[in-house]
């Protein structure tokens, strides 16, 4: 796929940003592409209420990517 090079110049702006920068960047274009969605505020709780439990040590996480490859393995037999 062919770019146009002002699309060339944002990507080689993006990537000088930092992570936040970039995160932070990303969600303004998602607005811009998607619309405003409004945040569903039982998932907002559920969300603080996870954040709180793994901040507080009452649970612990996992990491992702080795989930995502226990599922794989899982599926793959």
């Amino acid at each position: 796929m062919v770019m146009s090079p002002a699309i060339e110049k944002v990507e080689k702006e993006f990537k000088k940003l930092s992570p936040v920068e970039q995160a932070e960047l990303f969600e303004r274009f998602a607005k811009t592409v998607y619309g405003e969605q409004d945040e569903d505020p039982a998932l907002v709780e559920s969300l603080k209420r996870r954040v709180a439990e793994i901040e507080s040590g009452a649970v612990t996480g996992r990491d992702a990517f080795d989930v995502l490859q226990q599922i794989k393995a899982k599926h793959s037999r």
